[in-house]
């Protein structure tokens, strides 16, 4: 349950915004000169040159109408650019392109704009404020998130600020506006979390996460440990709590949290080990309310076997693996387990997990559609098949046929521009080397309209795993269908054993195959 002070329909944690591509692209066009358009590693409010104009100095009526010109050309600039990242403050953190409409979306923006208005003419009241690329975002995020109603006091009451950085000033202002109590100091910059511009979708939710403690907490509606339940975790212990109020990360809220749950099973932990927890993919993300659930026990479990896996990539490789088993079964349990069972069963998941570091993520499918993993698979004798467009019949899982000897199967999400590439370079495909083939891949993943999905085998006698297919799913109104799913060159349509897999892992998930084109 959101905090009062928080739109409810905002607090979704699946989905993506389908519209943020046509507002990047209709930003290109309306917000940049030529020579300025957006790249990945540029946003639309640290791209815009700010022009500061004294119509003071001008010395004639044309230079004075030229000026006139000029600043209403770069209010209207700076109108666009604020739509645009309130745009992306209010998909990006909500149920997006899988539940929201264009309608409702330009409805929340219209509802949220003049509070993000008033925001901007009041941030020039501190002078840290002014010019700087970092205001915008917190400020959308502010008036998308907590409509001015719920503020604790009137915005004009606000007398601005003399700190020399944009963070305090910021700081003072949102407490203003926000803290009738103060909060503790991993909450205090939770509306300013960013992992990079253009900010991610994970990191927006992250930040809408902590917000609303943030909103909770300083309003006095409710305690910490009550706000993290409702918005972070719902496993939240008091001595979770306890430490997050006393944990130091003020920079990274997520960050504070796991470390303060490690703090909780093992007051005696080191820093190498919150370390390690936060290096895992759960540092980086939050889940479900089961997915959360699953990874409080996962982080129990580490900090009880510590002195065994030592090593803190160990421990991150671990969690990773729990998380992925869970995803892909979510009656998968770590009780009971030992160290070394565990390590026996990770060799195989290790050796067909590809990571990259300097990399950008992708949100998993917004369908939940789950992993595969299966170890000594057999393909059953007698098995006949035939794979579209191949006039070949055969015949698996006999004596001495493909699929009799036991193997590891996996389909793994591709959750990475990186590895999606890597994968190309596997199969030999168009994303090896095709800059547009790239560009059309990585703008779906990014849009959840589609997820990516590696199928790998690896035998006893492999040193490492056959990659066997690229599987595209689509994830349309109707449900989710398979339009491209292709093997490496030179054949490209996948092979038998990849067919037969794909066809096990289509019907436990309910994707259709029946609509893969060869030529699509």
């Amino acid at each position: 349950a959101p905090s009062a002070a928080v739109p409810h329909h905002l607090m979704g944690r699946h989905g993506g915004c389908l519209l943020l591509l046509v507002l990047q692209h209709a930003a290109a066009y309306v917000l940049f000169p030529a020579g300025r358009c957006p790249t990945s590693l540029n946003s639309a409010w640290t791209c815009w040159p700010r022009r500061h104009i004294g119509l003071q100095a001008c010395a004639t009526a044309e230079t004075d109408a030229e000026a006139d010109a000029e600043a209403a050309e770069t209010a209207m600039t700076q109108e666009h650019i604020n739509m645009f990242t309130l745009s992306c403050a209010i998909g990006s953190s909500s149920w997006g392109g899988q539940g929201m409409t264009e309608e409702e979306l330009q409805a929340l923006v219209s509802k949220a704009l003049p509070s993000l208005r008033a925001l901007v003419r009041a941030s020039e009241q501190a002078p840290a404020l002014i010019g700087s690329k970092d205001v915008i975002l917190p400020l959308a995020r502010l008036a998308a998130w907590v409509p001015c109603e719920a503020w604790i006091r009137p915005l004009e009451e606000w007398e601005g600020s003399d700190a020399d950085s944009p963070e305090a000033a910021l700081r003072t202002l949102i407490a203003h506006l926000l803290e009738k109590y103060e909060v503790v100091p991993n909450l205090r910059l939770a509306m300013m979390h960013t992992d990079g511009s253009p900010c991610s979708e994970t990191a927006h939710r992250i930040a809408l996460a902590f917000a609303s403690v943030q909103v909770a907490s300083g309003s006095g509606s409710s305690s910490v440990l009550d706000a993290l339940k409702a918005s972070v975790s719902p496993c939240t212990t008091k001595a979770t709590a306890k430490h997050f109020t006393q944990a130091e990360d003020v920079k990274n809220p997520l960050h504070a949290f796991r470390r303060a749950q490690v703090a909780a099973f093992a007051p005696e932990s080191t820093a190498v080990l919150q370390e390690a927890v936060c290096t895992a993919r759960l540092g980086s993300s939050i889940g479900t309310e089961a997915e959360e659930t699953f990874r409080q026990m996962a982080i129990q479990w580490v900090c009880a076997h510590v002195q065994t896996l030592q090593e803190p990539s160990t421990i991150a490789h671990t969690l990773d693996y729990f998380g992925e088993m869970h995803r892909t079964d979510s009656d998968f349990a770590v009780s009971g387990r030992t160290p070394k069972t565990v390590s026996a069963a990770m060799e195989a998941y290790e050796a067909s997990t590809i990571e990259f570091t300097d990399d950008e993520h992708f949100q998993p499918n917004p369908r939940d559609i789950r992993p595969m993993f299966e170890t000594d698979a057999l393909i059953p004798a007698g098995t006949r098949l035939r794979v579209p467009y191949d006039p070949t019949k055969y015949e698996l899982g006999g004596s001495g046929q493909r699929g009799s000897g036991k193997a590891t199967i996996r389909v793994a999400e591709i959750l990475s521009l990186r590895r999606l590439v890597y994968e190309g370079q596997q199969l030999g495909n168009c994303l090896e080397n095709k800059y547009r083939s790239q560009v059309k891949y990585i703008s779906r993943a990014r849009q959840r309209v589609s997820s990516f999905w590696s199928l790998t085998k690896q035998s006893e006698d492999d040193a490492s795993p056959q990659h066997l297919c690229l599987i595209e799913v689509w994830h349309l109104r109707g449900g989710n269908i398979i339009r491209q799913a292709e093997g490496p060159r030179p054949r490209t349509i996948p092979g038998p054993e990849a067919w037969y897999w794909l066809e096990v892992w289509c019907e436990r998930e309910g994707v259709d195959l029946s609509t893969w084109d060869c030529y699509s």
